[in-house]
């Protein structure tokens, strides 16, 4: 029965806020460092007609990475939330949502391969061209354990 199918949807849903502010990535190259000394570089891009947000990124020396990702941002068009599903170096799965609280993105998303925990990722842009996140494990209990803050600044690619 095409009339259910979700191709079939006539109804259009304004675009969630979390989606607009994801959209704040795209352009450049964004680089930064995590912890000390390890460095990371991310770009991100709009795909599919403007309604994904894709990004390939690299933690380490570009030359021979610790870890590759990849990732992709869109938006559920039954349920209208954002949705995030990302890749860590082909074998590492996670899905979740994001939302917008307070003008920071929230990534709210649990491992489907390679990992069994549950993260959640607050990221703020205090400038246009600066990305500042923390990445928290979440306990069992829903506590929430900072892990790591992440700074990145975007230079023309």
């Amino acid at each position: 029965m095409v009339a259910f199918s979700p191709l079939a949807q006539t109804q259009k849903s304004p675009e969630p806020a979390a989606f607009t502010k994801a959209k704040q990535m795209v352009g450049g190259v964004w680089r930064g460092k995590v912890g000390e000394s390890t460095p990371v570089e991310v770009r991100f891009k709009l795909v599919n007609d403007g309604k994904v947000v894709e990004s390939e990124g690299v933690v380490g020396d570009p030359k021979k990475p610790v870890m590759t990702m990849r990732a992709r941002m869109g938006i559920d068009p039954i349920t209208n939330k954002v949705f995030y599903l990302d890749e860590h170096n082909g074998t590492t799965i996670y899905f979740g949502h994001i939302t917008l609280e307070k003008g920071s993105l929230v990534f709210d998303f649990t491992a489907l391969s390679g990992d069994k925990g549950h993260w959640i990722a607050r990221q703020k842009f205090p400038s246009a061209d600066t990305y500042e996140s923390t990445l928290y494990v979440v306990g069992e209990d829903g506590k929430e354990t900072a892990l790591h803050p992440l700074t990145l600044s975007r230079a023309k690619s």
